[in-house]
C-alpha cells in the first residue's frame, strides 16, 4: 500500500456518504456536544492545512471538498442530526432542565479505592482494599461486578479471586439489568458475591440508585503496557539475495570452500546467456556460480582483522577441514548423550505451582507479555513442577524481556521454600 493513496479516492468511487445515509433513522447517542465539534473543527483545519502543503510541495490533490466536509459544513450537518435523529445525550449537570426529557442519577467513581489498591500493591496484602469494598458494597445490596478486558483476562481474575472468601461468578456477556432476586443487604456470614466477565470499561463506577458497583482489573492490578510485537524472521540461507553481496566480500561454498566474490557477470554457457557469480580462489582460479545456485553459498563470519585463507579450487583442504568439523561435531553430540541420559535419570522434589499467588504476581507485572515470553514462562515453570532437574538457557536480546522469566521462576522458587542465588559477571552489577 502507498502512503497517501487515500488522496486519489475521487478517481475511482462516486462521492463518499454520510454516516446518516446508511442509517437515517438510528439512535444518536452524545457524549459531549462540545468536545465533538472542537475535534471535528481541528480536524478540518489538519485537512486544510495538509491540502495546503502538498499544493506547495508541486503534487498533485484533489480539493477537500470533494472528500470532507468544510468546517461549517460540519456544524450545520451536526446541528440536522440532532434535529432529525432520536437523542440519547450523557451530561455531568447535575441541574438538568425540568420537563427536558432528562433522566437524573448519581454515580460515583472509584478513585478513592484505586488509590489505596495502589497503596496496597507492595504489601502483603495487596487485595485487601478490594474485599473491604466488595463487603461494604455488599452489605448496602449492591451487584458487584469485576470487568475485564477479555474472557482469557476474566478467567485469570476469577482464579485469583477465588481463593479470598468471596463467592466468585464467571459469566461471558455483561448484563448489568439482569436481577434474581431483589436487592438485599448482606446476611452474617455470608459471602459477598462477585461477578467476574469481559466489559469494554476504561474506569470503573457506583451507581447507588441502581444497586449496581463496577471495578476493572486495571484498577485491581494496575495499568498493562503493550510490548511492541516483532515481526516473525524469515529463516533460510545465509545468502538469500546477490543485493546481500559485495564484491571482495569472503563466501563459503559448500563444495569448494572459502574463496572472494567478485561481482556478477552475464555470459554464455551451453548457448544460454544467464546471469553468473564470480567467485575468486587462490592461485587465480575462478568460478562461475549460475545466479538461480545462489543457496550453495553463506557468508563467511571471521575475526575482525584477520583475513581469512582462501582456499585452492579442487584441493583438498576444504574437504579436510568438513571431516574435522563432522568429526568435531559427532564427539560433542556423543558427549551430549552421555550428559542427558545420565540427567535423565536424576530425580528431585518438584516445586508445585502455587496458582493464586503466581496469579496475583503475574497480574501486577505492568506490561502484556509477548508471545515468546509467554512461552518462555510456561516452560521454565513446566520444568520446575517436573521431578528432573531444569536445565534451560533464556537467549534474547537487551530488554526483550528475559528478567521477567527469571522473576517468575524465583517466585514459584521461594514460594516453594527454596533459595534463589542470582550470579552476575561483575562487581557493579551485584551491587
Amino acid at each position: 500500500r502507498r502512503q497517501g493513496i487515500e488522496n486519489y479516492l475521487p478517481l475511482f468511487y462516486e462521492p463518499a456518504r454520510l454516516i446518516d445515509d446508511y442509517a437515517p433513522d438510528a439512535l444518536l447517542v452524545l457524549s459531549d456536544r462540545d468536545e465533538i465539534l472542537a475535534r471535528a473543527r481541528m480536524h478540518c483545519r489538519e485537512i486544510e492545512r495538509r491540502y495546503e502543503t502538498t499544493i506547495e510541495l508541486g503534487r498533485p490533490a484533489f480539493p477537500p471538498e470533494t472528500r470532507f466536509l468544510s468546517t461549517a459544513g460540519f456544524d450545520a450537518y451536526f446541528q440536522r442530526l440532532l434535529e432529525t435523529h432520536p437523542l440519547l445525550r450523557f451530561s455531568t449537570d447535575p441541574m438538568p432542565e425540568e420537563g427536558s426529557g432528562v433522566i437524573h442519577f448519581e454515580g460515583e467513581d472509584n478513585e478513592a479505592r484505586v488509590v489505596a489498591l495502589r497503596r496496597a500493591r507492595r504489601e502483603e496484602a495487596p487485595l485487601q482494599p478490594l474485599l473491604r469494598a466488595f463487603n461494604d458494597d455488599a452489605e448496602g445490596g449492591m451487584r458487584l461486578f469485576v470487568a475485564t478486558r477479555s474472557l482469557g483476562n476474566a478467567h485469570r481474575v476469577a482464579q485469583i479471586l477465588d481463593s479470598y472468601p468471596i463467592e466468585v461468578e464467571l459469566v461471558t456477556h455483561l448484563r448489568l439489568d439482569d436481577r434474581e432476586s431483589p436487592p438485599r443487604s448482606l446476611q452474617e456470614g455470608e459471602l459477598p458475591r462477585v461477578t467476574v466477565t469481559p466489559a469494554p470499561f476504561s474506569h470503573g463506577f457506583r451507581l447507588p440508585e441502581f444497586g449496581i458497583s463496577v471495578v476493572t482489573e486495571t484498577e485491581i492490578f494496575g495499568e498493562r503496557f503493550r510490548s511492541p510485537k516483532s515481526s516473525p524472521r524469515r529463516v533460510g540461507s545465509l545468502v538469500s539475495s546477490i543485493a546481500q553481496l559485495t564484491p571482495g566480500d569472503p563466501v563459503i561454498h559448500r563444495t569448494y570452500g572459502l574463496g572472494i566474490y567478485r561481482g556478477l557477470e552475464t555470459r554464455e554457457a551451453g548457448g544460454i546467456v544467464g546471469d553468473f557469480l564470480l567467485i575468486e580462489y587462490a592461485g587465480g582460479d575462478k568460478l562461475w556460480l549460475p545466479a538461480d545456485r545462489l543457496d550453495a553459498l553463506q557468508r563467511y563470519i571471521g575475526i575482525d582483522g584477520i583475513a581469512p585463507k582462501i582456499d585452492k579450487l579442487g584441493g583438498k583442504a576444504w574437504n579436510r577441514a568438513k571431516a574435522r568439523a563432522k568429526a568435531a561435531a559427532q564427539k560433542i553430540a556423543g558427549e551430549l548423550l552421555s550428559l542427558y541420559a545420565a540427567r535423565q535419570v536424576v530425580r528431585r522434589p518438584p516445586l508445585p505451582a502455587q496458582k493464586a499467588e503466581e496469579l496475583a504476581f503475574a497480574e501486577a507485572f505492568p506490561y502484556e507479555l509477548t508471545p515468546d515470553q509467554e512461552r518462555a514462562i510456561e516452560a521454565v515453570l513446566a520444568d520446575l513442577s517436573s521431578l528432573r532437574p531444569m536445565d534451560r538457557l533464556i537467549c534474547g536480546d537487551v530488554g526483550f524481556g528475559k528478567t521477567e522469566v527469571a522473576i517468575r521462576a524465583a517466585f514459584r522458587t521461594v514460594m516453594s521454600g527454596r533459595q534463589v542465588a542470582v550470579h552476575v559477571p561483575t562487581t557493579i552489577l551485584a551491587l
